[in-house]
């Protein structure tokens, strides 16, 4: 019964008139009448207006867009003009720089020339100041704490250790005998040498040293053992050695090389201006 119904022509009719209710033409009058109503309200004036505002904002983007794109490229072209600025200052500084050197180098040259011609005389000033070896015959003075200190006190015991006093008297009598240059364990005596004491160490050139503390001088070895010798501060310590126990032992030496101190030495310039006119 149901092929019967699908195969059946009247009822295709009727499903025709159901979908399409409406005569064509009816539809085909519908979709003109939408189209002059779109095209009337374009043509009036709201639609004028707003076609109007519209091209209005899409012009005023393109011409922000337009000035934009001119400031950055103003931007970029004041900024290359300041780097091109600045590398010809640049260069300009360069040859002032050079043209500097140039000069100091000249001066440096001219002033080798005439401290070329008084070497020997600041050879012998570096030496005298310790800031340069010296060698010669000398004297050699040593000094050590005492080894034995059997049946002796406690405070004898302490009297026949060597004190920074002891090398200090050593070092100033040396001197006044008429040394050139002076050296305790190795380090160089100059006008800023200290020897001091910390704890139980002796200090020269704040460089702990330890004993025995040999004390060496370039001179006439003959002339400052003589002195030395007759000394206030050698007397004291021969005393000391044959009470207390403390060691002492000079002996002249026919070469003895003292190394230079780790020290600048400075030369007294005049200030520009200040020269009288003799």
């Amino acid at each position: 019964m149901s092929s019967t119904l699908s195969t059946d022509p009247s009822l295709g009719l009727l499903r025709s008139l159901t979908e399409n209710a409406l005569d064509p033409d009816y539809e085909v009058h519908a979709h003109s009448q939408r189209t002059r109503e779109q095209v009337a309200k374009e043509n009036s004036p709201r639609g004028r207006l707003i076609a109007g505002a519209v091209l209005v904002v899409a012009s005023a983007l393109v011409v922000g867009g337009a000035m934009g794109l001119e400031r950055a490229n103003s931007g970029v072209r004041t900024q290359a003009e300041q780097l091109r600025t600045k590398a010809q200052l640049g260069l300009v500084a360069t040859d002032d720089k050079s043209a500097q050197v140039q000069e100091l180098r000249s001066s440096i040259q001219s002033l080798s020339r005439t401290k070329s011609l008084a070497a020997p005389q600041s050879a012998s000033v570096a030496s005298a100041a310790g800031v340069a070896p010296l060698e010669g015959p000398g004297l050699s003075v040593t000094l050590s704490d005492a080894t034995s200190t059997t049946g002796r006190s406690a405070s004898d015991t302490q009297l026949g250790q060597v004190l920074d006093a002891d090398v200090q008297g050593v070092v100033n009598a040396l001197w006044a005998a008429g040394a050139q240059g002076i050296a305790v364990n190795g380090q160089r005596i100059t006008s800023l040498s200290a020897i001091r004491s910390a704890g139980d160490a002796i200090l020269v050139n704040y460089r702990p040293l330890n004993p025995p503390y040999v004390v060496e001088a370039v001179g006439n070895s003959e002339q400052i053992r003589s002195r030395f010798n007759d000394s206030g501060v050698a007397q004291d310590l021969r005393t000391a050695a044959k009470n207390y126990g403390l060691g002492l032992t000079t002996s002249t030496i026919d070469s003895l090389r003292l190394a230079p101190a780790n020290a600048v030495l400075r030369y007294a310039t005049s200030i520009p201006g200040t020269e009288k006119n003799s």
